[in-house]
Formats: structure tokens, C-alpha cells, sequence
């Protein structure tokens, strides 16, 4: 039905490295502003293991800053909180809730990763499938490794401060959102996940790994076939989170120090990604690779 379950997840590319012999890997802006260094670096979330080290210069200003920003911070994340939120805490289970032509297709992928039915069947319907999408993406893909994001966390030691752009608890609230909008849709919208090819996944590694801006959101916005469901998911996973984020940005620049912020590169692009939105602010944004 709509071709872009595949962008989900606090997260939402799967990546395959072609041509090593690009050097340019992502896009990396740089704002100063009085005594302040912000570093925008737009990342893939999942890649083959040879997509590292960095360019060059990705590394030299993760190395120079003080201060490391992610979408989330992952050691803020309660799992117990989590699953209480992403969870029927009553009697109520996933199995009653779904309607039965969904079911057998959410039930038979559990199954298939063999997941176990008294865990999954306590779900709501909107975590349930973002449970499959995460467990599915890598499957029958063992050249995939760790994503630029945990590669950063690895690098990490005790001189870095990790802050955040938003809580794992927000980034949960747009599925929740969006599933209550339409819950027909929803299951229709991510479940075709399932059944497409990885081929234009190709395409947007090949184009992050150039730095071709104009085209990588051009193969974004392709993924959207608009609909009243898709624009309210668009407006969600990217246009409000981005202004969010971009405001966040604003008050690293305005309490000074050098600010190495990582963040899926889609956020970064277009009249209402989060370089125009600085740019709007009066700031200069000047791209470095």
C-alpha cells in the first residue's frame, strides 16, 4: 500500500556500503556563534562494519567537543518504565485487541523469531510492531553491524557529557500517536515492511555515503504517498520533532561550548529540516563535508 514503513525507529534506514572508495560519509555542519561550536552530523543508524572510521573530519570534531548530543540517550532508558508504557498492565492482551487478518501476520512473525507468546501477546498494537520492524530489519542481512550512533557511544569516555535531543518516552508517543489516528492504516502502513524489497535502501545508502543532499530527500519524500494518514506520519516522525530538536540546538548555542550533535541525517534536510530551521534562527550553518 505506502512504500516507507522502513524509515520507523528511532530509527529508520537499513544501510549497505557498495563503494568504499567514497570517502565523503554523511553530512557534518558547523555553526559558531560567540563562544559556542555546534557540529550537526547526519548518520545512518545501521551499517556494514566497514562504514568506519569516519571522514576524517567527523572524527577530528567528535574528538574536539566536550559535549556529545544523540537522539536519545541510551542509559536514560528504563526498561521497566518502558515496558510498562508499551504494555497492557490488566487482563487486556494483544491477541483481542488486533483485528484477526493482522494478527496472524503479527503472530507468525513473533513466532518466526521465536519470541515468546506470553511476552508478546501483552503489547499494545503500536509497540508490537515496532518490536517486529527493529527484530526484522537485520534478518537475512549478516553483513550489518553496529549503526554510526553506537560506534560514537563506543568512543565515548569520561571527558564527554552525553545530553539529548528527546526522550525514548517522546519517540515512543509518535507510533502510540500515530496508531490512534488510524489504527487501520497503521497496521496496513507497517506491516507491508514485511513484503517489500531492500532495493531503494541501496540507493539512500549510496547517497548518504556521497553527501548528495537534494536526492536523499528526494528519495525521502518519494517514500511518502501523500494521504491524510502519511502526512500526519510525516509531520510526527520528522517536521515536529524537528522543530523540537532545532530549539533544543538553539540552547547549546546560547549556553556556549562545543556541542557534537549525531542525528539521523533526514532530520538535517529540507525547507523544514532542522539546518533551515537555524538558518531561519539567524544563524549560520556552513557544511563541512
Amino acid at each position: 500500500m505506502i512504500r516507507l514503513s522502513k524509515l520507523c525507529l528511532t530509527s529508520f534506514f537499513i544501510f549497505i556500503i557498495l563503494n568504499q572508495s567514497i570517502s565523503c560519509k554523511g553530512f557534518l555542519y558547523e555553526i559558531t556563534e560567540d563562544k559556542s561550536v555546534i557540529y550537526l552530523y547526519g548518520t545512518i543508524h545501521l551499517a556494514k562494519p566497514d562504514a568506519f572510521p569516519l571522514d576524517t573530519i567527523v572524527e577530528n570534531a567528535f574528538a574536539t567537543c566536550s559535549n556529545i548530543v544523540f537522539e536519545i540517550n541510551l542509559a536514560n532508558v528504563d526498561f521497566g518504565n518502558l515496558f510498562v508504557l508499551a504494555s497492557y498492565q490488566d487482563t487486556t492482551l494483544l491477541e483481542n485487541v488486533v483485528p484477526r487478518k493482522y494478527y496472524r501476520i503479527i503472530d507468525s512473525l513473533f513466532k518466526a523469531n521465536s519470541f515468546p507468546k506470553f511476552i508478546y501477546n501483552k503489547f499494545k498494537p503500536w509497540f508490537a510492531v515496532i518490536v517486529l520492524l527493529a527484530s526484522e530489519m537485520l534478518k537475512g542481512k549478516p553483513e550489518f553491524g553496529e549503526g554510526v550512533e553506537m560506534y560514537l557511544y563506543k568512543k565515548m569516555d569520561t571527558t564527554k557529557n552525553i545530553l539529548e535531543l528527546e526522550s525514548y518516552e517522546e519517540q515512543l508517543k509518535i507510533f502510540e500517536e500515530i496508531y490512534h489516528y488510524d489504527s487501520e492504516t497503521f497496521f496496513e502502513f507497517f506491516l507491508s515492511y514485511f513484503i517489500e524489497d531492500s532495493a531503494q535502501d541501496v540507493i539512500i545508502y549510496e547517497t548518504w555515503l556521497e553527501g548528495n543532499e537534494s536526492k536523499l530527500l528526494e528519495l525521502i519524500e518519494s517514500r511518502f504517498t501523500r494521504s491524510p494518514f502519511v502526512e500526519r506520519f510525516y509531520y510526527l516522525l520528522l517536521d515536529k520533532r524537528n522543530e523540537k530538536m532545532a530549539n533544543k540546538i538553539e540552547s547549546f548555542i546560547r549556553n556556549g561550548g562545543c556541542y557534537f550533535v549525531a542525528l539521523g541525517a533526514g532530520h538535517l534536510l529540507g525547507k523544514k529540516g532542522i539546518v533551515s530551521l537555524l538558518k531561519n534562527k539567524g544563524f549560520k550553518v556552513k557544511r563541512l563535508i
